[in-house]
């Protein structure tokens, strides 16, 4: 079968009609007369045979220092000792740096017939393909641009010998747990035989269809008459095959599929007789710029944000806070909060307000027990937009919180020593269902949504490709859990599933033989990140003693993906929050007053936004007679403060002064303070103080005979929730 990944334009300021100007701004710095230069250059070696490590060495270290002028620091890769290295530059990811965007091209050449000495400057084969890499080395340093996936630049050694120093870097990062988004080769890209059209040449045999068309796609946005044909390749490989061996997506850009320049290895390949088309050069190398850095997906903004977790809390609202901040000095016009209850069709849109340096929008309250999802986005004044989590915009999974309460049946995060009691089968075909670490191959991720190890079909390990096989039909079941005193059961795990349209291969899971769901009839399935599920299976497991889930996969002769991945499995009942406003509670350490007394916060009533009811907040043991207020801020603290502890973080707000009051003679500790805190919420003076958030509330006043100097006393402080 043909293992294939999906692929879809990124987010940002990007069309079909157009392209995004931040990549256009990079296709266009592509230059012909630097590739024309460095092929000229680079040929003046009498070969770089990986074996000559002289020669292929002498090549490297001129590499290398044009790689070291452009401020990279390039590793080598070493893979034989009998062999040169590959040269390696990463540029890591702002947001996903374990997803890389790989661009390669063998630097090494040879002459087949005159040994490691003789004559093979591999002017076509692969200086042109090889010095393209450079130029798109050269742009990405020069440019500004952040990217959310990482990007690694390749000149391979031993390709000559059998694609060896490919095959050892992308195992190294089959072993590393790397997931490649796509690898992009180019190699033989600036020769055109007279009478035929200019064009770029795409391998359809070991390559990704999914990704060749994408970069089909992408390519003409950018690049001013590019025109490019796909094919098989009968003439041998390259080093893009390492790539599709090891599971990962990828493409290949040659200059033709039959009318290439035949006389490689030998010592006719050489500049300007095997490199005779620089514009060819130079549109092949804008192409793989703009779909590498299409796949890479360009960064303005980063959204700063920490996910709501679950709560009991039925009251609401869910307050969401995020910093963003523009890369460039770009300013941030503002962001927006869209949240929906799961399942629910259509997302609500919310634009939020800078507050304190963050932007803030809440979630309203939906009632209990319900999952609540969101993202946000942020857009500045020069058009770019990012969305977090990425993707979410997209169909990838947004953040989510669950607010009730959970009781948990069953769970397995799959880490145990044994399967525990899950079996797996097959009615016909491969049963390829396996539990352990993943290896990032044919769309899989690189790892577990929580720990290490997943359920899925066939992961990846030595031997194994990550994708399913043809007319399969196998199957993963738990074992019998005991559901007898549930009410209610509901079915949930983290989900990384691609599989073909269900006219095709079926992707279903049962309970108890029953189907529960399967995948899409006539659209493929494919999930790019971990994606929470629940199923209502009450029907079927409620007071059930045996319920057991089967998840099953069955395919045709056809197109395969990764399959089924599974993580965090459980079954639970669901159950209501509490929508009872929280007694405020007391915290933080009051500062003993001169006359030795412990002054102490309490309260009664609850705060609300539009109960008519009082809220006071009071202090007790405080001096007599004199000027005291309250103060609050939104998150609590502990810090020294006047010879006491401040209990709040932040820029406080304070309350008019009042007097202590108490007995009129000389200093005790008979004086009080008090606030009516809801007629202060109401009041609109803070507009800050909106429903869901926190006031933490602490009392000042005057202490002449203050034993620390300050002439000030502190209560200790109190937390409290403001509900609707």
């Amino acid at each position: 079968p043909l293992p294939r990944t999906s692929f879809a334009l990124g987010s940002g300021p990007q069309s079909l009609a157009g392209g995004d100007p931040r990549i256009q701004s990079l296709v266009d710095s592509v230059t012909k007369s630097n590739l024309e230069a460095w092929v000229q250059s680079y040929t003046t070696y009498t070969n770089r045979d990986s074996q000559n490590l002289t020669n292929f060495n002498a090549g490297k270290a001129q590499l290398v220092a044009q790689l070291s002028g452009y401020g990279y620091a390039p590793a080598s890769e070493s893979w034989s000792a009998s062999h040169g290295t590959n040269i390696v530059v990463d540029i890591p990811g702002a947001v996903t740096p374990n997803r890389y965007v790989v661009i390669g091209a063998h630097f090494d050449t040879r002459n087949y017939s005159g040994g490691t000495s003789a004559v093979g400057r591999g002017a076509d084969d692969n200086t042109s393909g090889s010095t393209a890499v450079l130029e798109i080395a050269r742009i990405l340093a020069a440019s500004n641009l952040t990217f959310a996936n990482s990007v690694r630049l390749v000149w391979f050694s031993g390709e000559e010998y059998g694609l060896l120093g490919s095959a050892a870097n992308a195992n190294n990062m089959v072993a590393q747990g790397k997931q490649v988004v796509g690898m992009l080769n180019m190699d033989m890209i600036s020769y055109r035989a007279s009478g035929d059209v200019r064009d770029c040449d795409f391998a359809t045999n070991n390559t990704s269809a999914a990704l060749t068309s994408f970069c089909q796609q992408v390519a003409p946005l950018y690049v001013a008459n590019w025109a490019s044909t796909s094919g098989n390749l009968s003439a041998g490989s390259s080093d893009h095959a390492s790539y599709t061996s090891a599971g990962f997506p990828a493409a290949f850009f040659f200059e033709d599929l039959s009318q290439y320049f035949t006389q490689i290895h030998t010592s006719a390949d050489a500049y300007p007789t095997s490199t005779n088309d620089f514009d060819l050069a130079e549109m092949i190398c804008k192409g793989v710029l703009a779909c590498g850095a299409t796949l890479a997906d360009p960064v303005d903004l980063t959204i700063a944000h920490t996910e709501l977790g679950d709560t009991t809390d039925a009251l609401g609202p869910y307050l969401v806070a995020a910093n963003v901040a523009s890369l460039y000095g770009s300013n941030v016009t503002g962001a927006t909060l869209r949240w929906r209850v799961r399942g629910a069709p259509t997302w609500t849109a919310v634009a939020m307000a800078l507050s304190g340096g963050s932007w803030r929008a809440s979630i309203p309250a939906q009632g209990s027990p319900v999952t609540l999802e969101y993202y946000l986005e942020a857009n500045d004044d020069q058009g770019a937009s990012e969305v977090a989590p990425k993707g979410a915009d997209t169909g990838s999974a947004p953040f989510d919180f669950f607010v009730g309460t959970r009781t948990v049946i069953y769970a397995s995060g799959f880490e145990e020593a044994t399967d525990n009691g899950w079996t797996h089968g097959l009615v016909a075909g491969q049963d390829d269902w396996q539990r352990g670490v993943l290896y990032g191959k044919a769309g899989d991720p690189a790892s577990a949504f929580a720990g290490t190890r997943v359920w899925g079909n066939d992961l990846g390990p030595t031997g194994w490709n990550g994708s399913y096989a043809n007319n399969v039909n196998n199957w993963l079941r738990s074992p019998a859990i005991n559901c007898s005193s549930a009410s209610q059961v509901i079915l949930e795990f983290r989900r990384w599933l691609t599989v073909e349209a269900a006219q095709y291969d079926q992707a279903r899971i049962k309970v108890n033989g029953t189907q529960v769901w399967i995948n899409a009839s006539t659209v493929d399935h494919l999930d790019t990140s971990w994606v929470p599920v629940q199923l209502d299976i009450t029907a079927l497991a409620a007071g059930n003693p045996s319920v057991q889930v089967e998840f099953s996969l069955q395919s045709d002769g056809g197109v395969s993906f990764g399959g089924w991945n599974l993580d965090e499995f459980a079954l639970v009942q669901l159950g209501p929050g509490s929508s009872t406003c929280p007694t405020p509670v007391a915290y933080c350490t009051a500062k003993t007053n001169s006359q030795g007394c412990v002054p102490q916060i309490g309260s009664s009533g609850s705060a609300s936004l539009t109960s008519a009811s009082p809220f006071t907040i009071s202090v007790a043991n405080v001096i007599n007679q004199r000027a005291g207020l309250f103060f609050y801020g939104l998150a609590a603290g502990s810090s020294p403060f006047q010879g006491g502890t401040k209990c709040i973080s932040g820029v406080p707000r304070r309350t008019p002064l009042q007097s202590t009051g108490g007995n009129s003679g000389p200093d005790d500790c008979s004086g009080s303070l008090a606030i009516d805190f809801n007629a202060w919420l109401q009041s609109g003076i803070d507009p800050a103080l909106s429903a869901g958030l926190h006031a933490f509330v602490q009392a000042w006043y005057r202490d002449g005979a203050d034993p620390q100097g300050f002439g000030t006393g502190l209560s200790n402080a109190l937390d409290v929730r403001i509900c609707p």
